[in-house]
């Protein structure tokens, strides 16, 4: 699979590319127990927030 910029990204896409994190954050769920991470990513197209 060719390299995926985030320029090219869409909602829904599979990402299968490795990115550099800029920052991470571990937050709490705000109608739930438990925490999720988010992430900003960046490549040299741009910047993008992940969340897992």
């Amino acid at each position: 699979m060719p390299k995926q910029f985030i320029i090219d990204l869409k909602d829904g896409d599979v990402v299968r590319s490795q990115f550099i994190v800029h920052k991470k954050q571990l937050r709490d769920f705000k109608n739930k127990p438990g925490k999720f991470l988010t992430l900003l990513v960046a490549d040299k197209t741009g910047q993008m927030e992940a969340k897992v």
